[in-house]
């Protein structure tokens, strides 16, 4: 079930954001989509989601994502924004089964697995408001896997959490992939796109400006075009973090 981008386009106003961006991506893979501030990244994750309208063509499995009802397109795509939130103090329980609603249904296995992938089972009953950042996060995963999308796009989901969370929400994404799904992330911290990417996507100025594996796109040299500012590489295993370091004055 590829997700495929074709010459997409996204203005906000007159100003263009996301410009004749061309891609094909592959489940069972995490690609994770890279640039500075305001290259365009969560808004080409919108449009993969049907979220923003746009020129050129978003298309699942060759059916074209605008097009779908909004119901069939959320049974497919699942999307965690950047900083959600809840609204009401629910039970984790309850926020995780609200991922059922495009089934209409609380199918418990889906929703016990999905709590289960995301550790989140051993508080279920208490309140969303009681939880620390971390496990919020992983609630919020947790609703959304519960509607067992065959894509998830995920904004920016280490923003507030310390390492310990981010390296545990990383294993959770990949493991989501390993199941079968397409998972594709915005991330902005080069050493966890090393960890966590199969493939990554390049964005500067609303463009993608390289596309493809981890280990061969995102290299020293592509990460100073990108950001303006040296890198070093750290190897860690079987792969290579990218650590930004300060150019001798």
């Amino acid at each position: 079930m590829a997700l495929t981008l074709d010459r997409v386009t996204v203005c906000r106003g007159r100003h263009v954001v996301v410009e004749d961006v061309s891609l094909a991506l592959m489940p069972g893979r995490v690609t994770v989509i890279l640039g500075p501030n305001g290259a365009g990244k969560s808004s080409l994750l919108q449009a993969m989601a049907g979220l923003l309208t746009h020129q050129g063509d978003v298309t699942l499995d060759g059916v074209a994502v605008a097009t779908m009802p909004a119901r069939e397109r959320a049974r497919r795509i699942g999307y965690l924004p950047q900083d959600a939130i809840v609204h009401w103090d629910m039970r984790v329980d309850e926020v995780v089964t609200l991922g059922r609603l495009p089934h209409g249904d609380r199918d418990p296995d889906a929703i016990g697995i999905a709590m289960a992938a995301t550790g989140v089972a051993g508080f279920a009953d208490r309140p969303v408001g009681a939880l620390s950042g971390g496990e919020r996060s992983r609630v919020l995963l947790a609703r959304v896997l519960a509607g067992t999308p065959q894509w998830m796009l995920v904004d920016e989901p280490l923003a507030s959490l310390d390492p310990a969370h981010a390296l545990d929400m990383l294993g959770r994404l990949r493991g989501i992939a390993a199941g079968g799904a397409g998972v594709v992330v915005v991330l902005h911290d080069l050493p966890q796109v090393a960890l966590a990417a199969d493939d990554v996507v390049l964005m500067k100025e609303g463009q993608v400006v390289a596309a493809g594996p981890c280990e061969t796109v995102l290299t020293i040299e592509s990460a100073a075009q990108l950001y303006g500012v040296d890198f070093a590489d750290i190897k860690v295993g079987d792969r290579r973090l990218l650590v930004p370091v300060q150019r001798p004055s």
